[in-house]
């Protein structure tokens, strides 16, 4: 096949003379990968001049590779964005037929399959998706999208709160008709999980049963590890996720899933994934597929789902997608005083420059993680607990007759067991008709709980929950000891509601973090004061004494320092010296704070020369001097980057004690950064 001819005139020639920069393995074969391989074949037939596009499964030679140009691949996007190759924004032209996502989209593709992946073009050579002709083009297609007249755009938006309980009751709905599981609580799992991990629909699809566990400090909680993402590039940035029950029943992720795996396992006891009992490595994928066909079929395509978005304005109303559960999590826990960077931490979200959100998360504070999981529980976060004076009901009771195949699978893990047996029980001796509970499953139940021969009716209670954060640990305790409404409406004697409490609260939350910084501020001002003040007086004290300024200071003999300018005023000398600034290169004794460490280091204290003035002949000028310098230079450093960073000297330095604990002394903590410089990767704390 001949190449199609570049529509530039001034396209790179290779020079046959110049040598090769770039080294290509002679046994490169061409890589294959499904999804890529459309954009390529489509690119190479626009290049060939072919009529009809190459056939799926064509492997093109190393060769043929090789001759792909910038200038091509630019035309190729231009056809797709303009439809023309030749264009031009005056008379009238503009990129409608494709995004610029799609463009970035075939020049990934095409990318995948270089010989010269990884270099950049240069000399008529490399990679050319990495060009600058290609990147200008499509980097001008974004500038026209900004202004409006580019491609409309085909992301899908969130759902209203309408539209996602619209989704659970009619799926739930179709599963009692239609006596099937999948629909009526298998589907409706999937959708409470996606909205409670604010996951993916893959990250789904891909979650096996051993990543699901009871949680390690709260007996009332549990924990999911988040392996399979698509954003996260290190363990570090996919921390355990924690799971908190909620206060209306069918927004439960505890009693949903309790339903959902006591069912399941009783089928498919050695699952390996959580959603599916097929094992087959591409089991996630049919499900994914399979679920997003029964979505549509049942709720997105029908008109009672569809008249819920009539009400919106056309830019608003894009349709719904697999993703629009996430984006309406993420948007439900905004709207409840969670901040974007807390949203990011527990979704994984993806920044616009291509990375994951670029936050240290250490797997030990996980406060930002709990705040958002239980701002997205409807009704606000509970937890399930057998009502007092009941004593029949215990663990083995729970595992023998309401959870037996949770029991069985998760042998090993009593808290997780626990967690979905109280959740368990709650919903079967309920009668809420928002929640589908198989009857084969709520008979087994009921008929147990009635061999006790109790006379209560309704033998668990939930008890709401506050999180929040103590001294950086994360805390979550029960509100009081009053039962919660089953409904999630508002108790008896309650004058408001539940969105008006959460927002007061929110609220009030965030007034104390701007309360803890105006204090921190405050503290730091006063302290400056105080050592200004301080060297003021001193300095006034000295050059009364050497001046004669005092009864004693006018008995005693001149300094040697200060002899020349006493001898300027009696006119023993024509012309006054240069006097140089005498500033000793010492360190204070005993600092009490960390900005005590930094003034010294900036400003230098007791009008002693900043340390970062020093030079190496006063930093080595003696043994104890040295070790004194090498080990506040630690706290230094970590001062410094934050500051670059940044944030204010006391913002850095209310981060370190946040780390190291704010009752800690300066020495304590220089000690804590040594360690930490053996300990983790670099030298530096996660957190710092």
């Amino acid at each position: 096949a001949t190449f199609r001819p570049v529509a530039a005139h001034n396209s790179t020639i290779i020079n046959s003379g110049v040598p090769a920069p770039f080294h290509i393995d002679g046994g490169w074969r061409m890589p294959r990968h499904e999804k890529y391989e459309s954009h390529l074949r489509q690119v190479m037939t626009f290049v060939h001049g072919r009529s009809d596009t190459y056939p799926k499964g064509t492997i093109f030679s190393r060769d043929q590779l090789l001759e792909l140009k910038p200038q091509h691949l630019r035309d190729f996007l231009a056809m797709k964005a303009y439809k023309k190759m030749f264009f031009s924004y005056e008379a009238g032209d503009r990129p409608i037929y494709a995004r610029s996502s799609s463009l970035e989209q075939v020049k990934k593709g095409v990318s995948f399959f270089m010989p010269n992946h990884e270099p950049q073009w240069y000399l008529g050579q490399g990679n050319p998706t990495k060009s600058e002709v290609v990147t200008k083009f499509i980097n001008s297609v974004k500038l026209l999208e900004k202004r409006g007249e580019g491609a409309p755009a085909k992301a899908k938006r969130a759902f209203t709160a309408a539209e996602f309980s619209k989704q659970l009751e009619m799926m739930r709905r179709y599963g009692r008709k239609k006596n099937k599981f999948d629909h009526g609580v298998k589907y409706i799992a999937m959708c409470i999980w996606q909205y409670h991990t604010i996951g993916r629909f893959e990250h789904i699809a891909h979650f096996e049963m051993s990543d699901l566990k009871g949680h390690d400090r709260f007996n009332f909680a549990l924990n999911t590890k988040v392996q399979w993402s698509k954003n996260a590039r290190d363990e570090q940035r996919c921390p355990d996720q924690i799971l908190l029950g909620s206060r209306v029943d069918n927004n439960c992720i505890i009693i949903i899933m309790s339903i959902y795996l006591e069912s399941h396992l009783e089928m498919h006891l050695d699952s390996k994934y959580l959603f599916t009992g097929d094992r087959d490595d591409k089991a996630p994928d049919k499900l994914k597929t399979k679920f997003t066909n029964r979505l549509r079929a049942v709720v997105w395509k029908k008109e009672e789902f569809n008249e819920l978005g009539d009400d919106l304005n056309d830019d608003e109303n894009r349709g719904v997608g697999t993703h629009s559960g996430r984006k309406y999590a993420a948007e439900y826990a905004t709207n409840f005083g969670c901040t974007h960077n807390e949203v990011e931490i527990r979704g994984r979200w993806k920044e616009q420059k291509g990375g994951v959100c670029f936050r240290p998360i250490n797997i030990q504070q996980l406060y930002e993680d709990a705040k958002v999981a239980g701002t997205i529980c409807i009704g606000g976060p509970v937890k399930y607990v057998v009502k007092d004076g009941i004593t029949a009901i215990t663990n083995e009771w729970l595992f023998e007759h309401v959870v037996p195949s949770i029991r069985r699978r998760f042998w090993n893990d009593s808290r997780l067991c626990r967690v979905m047996g109280v959740a368990l029980l709650y919903i079967c001796m309920g009668d809420n008709e928002d929640v589908f509970v198989p009857t084969k499953l709520k008979d087994r139940v009921r008929a147990a709980y009635a061999q006790l021969g109790l006379e209560e009716v309704q033998p668990i209670r939930k008890v709401q929950l506050r999180v929040y954060r103590n001294n950086g640990v994360l805390m979550i305790d029960a509100l009081n000891d009053d039962d919660v409404s089953p409904s999630g409406a508002a108790a008896a004697g309650e004058m408001m509601s539940d969105e008006t409490a959460r927002t007061i609260v929110a609220r009030l939350e965030r007034l104390e973090r701007i309360q803890v910084q105006t204090q921190i501020q405050f503290n730091s001002l006063l302290s400056d004061l105080r050592t200004f003040c301080g060297n003021q007086f001193k300095l006034l004290s000295k050059k009364k004494r050497s001046y004669g300024g005092t009864m004693q200071g006018s008995q005693v003999r001149q300094r040697t320092l200060n002899s020349e300018p006493r001898l300027l005023r009696q006119g023993e000398v024509d012309e006054a010296p240069d006097l140089a600034e005498v500033r000793p290169a010492d360190l204070s004794k005993k600092p009490r704070s960390l900005m005590d460490l930094w003034r010294e280091y900036e400003l230098g204290i007791d009008g002693k020369k900043p340390a970062k003035m020093w030079n190496k002949h006063e930093i080595n000028n003696g043994g104890k001097m040295k070790q004194k310098y090498w080990r506040r230079n630690h706290v230094w450093k970590v001062m410094a980057r934050l500051v670059r960073g940044g944030r204010t000297a006391e913002l850095a330095a209310n981060e370190i004690q946040k780390v190291y604990g704010f009752q800690m002394s300066v020495t304590k903590i220089i000690d804590s950064l040594i360690k930490d410089k053996h300990r983790y990767p670099g030298g530096i704390h996660p957190n710092l």
